[in-house]
């Protein structure tokens, strides 16, 4: 018969797990500007409940498990599996909490900034906006510059209606027609075009004509 193993040795793991799912959020957090409110600079990040989840996934799951090991002392064959699952946690909850706390989009008078946890600090000039589309796979805008180079901004970002109300303020609505489905989505209305074609009723026939 297979002995049980302590359980004291995965509330360790569970504690370092959550020490490193804090130390990450904290440290993806430097850098971020800090426009004045009510400026014209505006921040956008990912809204508090995505934050929230991010953090309380990266530390809830360790601690959970650890907790029923402590009731539940797992025996010895089975320490291999639950090393695996703790690390299966690790790898996808702290690049959740980096996205969470390193994502942002900087509104100013002169264009876009972002920053990506994955692609770095990028910019676009409101003239060299020349499309904005939006992904329904990945629920996302996307702001295209003439160069080919892209901002996105998620479904999960706060005030994304505030963003969208910025762009519309600085790009030629035609630049719009890609990200309709988006408005839809979010709710937003969309803003009257200026090229597409005026639907009139047409005048109801007479008697004796065809």
């Amino acid at each position: 018969m297979y002995g049980r193993v302590n359980p004291l040795t995965f509330m360790l793991m569970a504690a370092c797990l959550v020490a490193l799912s804090l130390l990450l959020a904290s440290s993806a957090r430097q850098g971020l500007p800090r426009p004045a409110r009510g400026g014209p600079v505006r921040l956008f990040r990912h809204n508090g409940l995505f934050r929230g989840f991010a953090i309380a996934a990266a530390a809830g799951l360790p601690v959970g498990l650890s907790a029923l090991l402590y009731f539940h002392p797992p025996q010895r064959p089975d320490v291999p599996y639950l090393v695996g699952l703790f690390l299966i946690f690790a790898v996808i909850t702290l690049p959740l909490v980096w996205e969470a706390g390193r994502y942002y989009v900087l509104a100013t008078g002169a264009g876009l900034e972002c920053r990506s946890p994955w692609r770095g600090v990028r910019g676009l000039a409101w003239e060299d906006v020349i499309e904005v589309r939006y992904s329904a796979m990945n629920a996302w805008f996307e702001f295209v510059g003439r160069d080919g180079d892209r901002i996105r901004a998620h479904a999960f970002v706060a005030s994304l209606n505030d963003l969208l109300a910025l762009v519309e303020a600085r790009v030629p609505t035609s630049v719009l027609k890609g990200a309709r489905a988006g408005y839809a989505r979010i709710g937003r209305p969309f803003p009257p075009l200026t090229d597409e074609p005026v639907l009139e009723a047409k005048a109801p026939r007479r008697a004796g004509e065809w």
